[in-house]
């Protein structure tokens, strides 16, 4: 059994994050998640940062025991998909007949590739400021000496 809370990211953070400690894969049903509003796009649903969530694994089984409680303790519950085999995360939209998400685990929540850059400093002359033909009225001059500005007129 595992509690996950959700927080920034919504659930495309949770889910993945709280499969990936099985090392097996998961597949969700987005529809299968509460919503007051029924047009959400896929997006919306499975990046909703919504408070006061919680992502669990159960037990094989365990569903109804846990309903039981959920329904004493009048707290609601989903059930939005399981734990599969197969490495793969697969997140499916049943109202639109989509698989928006439908990747490995290991490259979602991997160690990312070493990142090698060859870095070299190109130096440019630089070119003389001229002032000719500004609009600038004043200059402020610092004296390191003094520490203080001196404006002079052009």
């Amino acid at each position: 059994m595992l509690i996950h809370d959700v927080g920034a990211g919504g659930l495309s953070n949770a889910l993945p994050e709280a499969i990936a400690h099985s090392r097996r894969g998961g597949r969700i049903d987005l529809r299968k998640i509460p919503s007051a509003e029924s047009e959400l796009s896929p997006m919306e649903i499975w990046c909703n940062e919504a408070q006061e969530r919680y992502v669990l694994a159960l037990i094989p089984g365990s569903v109804p025991l846990f309903a039981a409680l959920c329904e004493r303790e009048r707290c609601p519950y989903a059930v939005i998909g399981e734990i599969t085999g197969d490495g793969r995360l697969r997140v499916t939209d049943s109202l639109l007949s989509a698989t928006p998400v439908d990747m490995a685990l290991e490259v979602l929540l991997g160690k990312a590739p070493r990142l090698t850059r060859d870095v070299r400093t190109l130096r440019k002359p630089a070119e003389p400021l001229s002032t000719a033909g500004s609009s600038i009225v004043n200059r402020s001059i610092f004296c390191s000496g003094s520490r203080r500005l001196r404006i002079s007129r052009f």
